[in-house]
């Protein structure tokens, strides 16, 4: 049954899209709402999909000492959850922005990426990513900074809009682990 609702509503979005798209207004069915393809931010299924993400883990520690953090940039609030051991909180901070995050994804995407040297195994991580939406296929993401870890090669963009990125995150999120360039 869950199939066949999930299939239902696809096919409701995907309608309400094409109805967007041939300049009509989209009707509601059964208590769904549409979703407007026109937005600028990015949606998956009518579910609000952050701008940017940055997450900071420990590294592979005793559970006691687990300690992670995420920052979730939507439009006009960022979402900071804490994890301390066993403990988790979660925390809501409402922003006034006055930019476009659709433009600054689109200028982050088109920047330099540099890459760092080897970077440690099982240590602590720190990566950023930003969405950016595709008309055609939707909400895709990619890396700003990743400080790496096992089998994965450190690297950033280089450039404003990736800095405005990580700047925003880092006021709510402030722990970076740096990128090693080798010696």
């Amino acid at each position: 049954m869950k199939t066949i609702t999930t299939l239902a509503s696809m096919l409701f979005f995907m309608g309400a899209a094409f109805a967007a798209g041939q300049g009509q207004q989209p009707q509601a069915i059964d208590g769904l709402k549409p979703v407007s393809v026109m937005s600028t931010v990015p949606h998956y299924f009518g579910k609000a999909v952050p701008w940017a993400v940055k997450n900071n883990y420990s590294g592979f520690v005793p559970a006691k000492d687990v300690r992670s953090e995420s920052c979730e940039l939507f439009d006009h609030k960022v979402v900071i959850k804490r994890q301390y051991g066993t403990m988790r909180t979660k925390q809501v901070v409402h922003l006034d922005t006055g930019g476009s995050f659709a433009q600054l994804s689109k200028q982050a995407f088109a920047e330099e990426i540099v890459e760092g040297g080897p970077a440690p195994c099982d240590g602590p991580v720190t990566v950023i990513r930003v969405s950016r939406w595709l008309p055609e296929s939707g909400v895709e993401r990619f890396t700003i900074y990743s400080s790496g870890g096992c089998g994965d090669t450190p690297n950033r963009r280089n450039g404003p809009a990736s800095r405005i990125f990580a700047d925003i995150l880092g006021q709510y999120c402030p722990n970076t682990i740096p990128i090693y360039y080798g010696d």
